[in-house]
């Protein structure tokens, strides 16, 4: 019989660095866990909501990649995009130190 692991289990798994296969198992499609408001930490309570078009081949795109990795297509999007303005802000870094060096 297989033992059941809680949503906190696979949480402090993840935060462990620990591999989570064989644990989670489905299409990587992540389901809402009912919670009391004040269980949510503050900086998730804290979201905007935004709307965003995307092209039907982007999605399916994002969602074939998501089930690789396990994760649903928001938490792709959120990382794709953390990605590339950290990438951008480096740029942008460089791009100040040699301005100011041609000073």
């Amino acid at each position: 019989m297989k033992k059941t692991v809680s949503n906190d289990e696979i949480l402090a798994m993840e935060e462990r660095g620990e591999s989570l296969e064989g644990v989670v198992k489905g299409t990587g499609r992540m389901m809402a866990a009912k919670v009391r408001p004040s269980e949510v930490p503050e900086k998730i309570r804290n979201i905007s909501r935004v709307n965003v078009d995307f092209p039907i081949e982007m999605l399916r795109t994002l969602d074939e990649v998501g089930e690789r990795l396990m994760i649903n297509r928001q938490a792709l999007i959120k990382e794709a995009v953390m990605q590339l303005i950290a990438k951008k802000i480096d740029e942008f870094s460089k791009q100040e130190i040699f301005m100011s060096n041609k000073r």
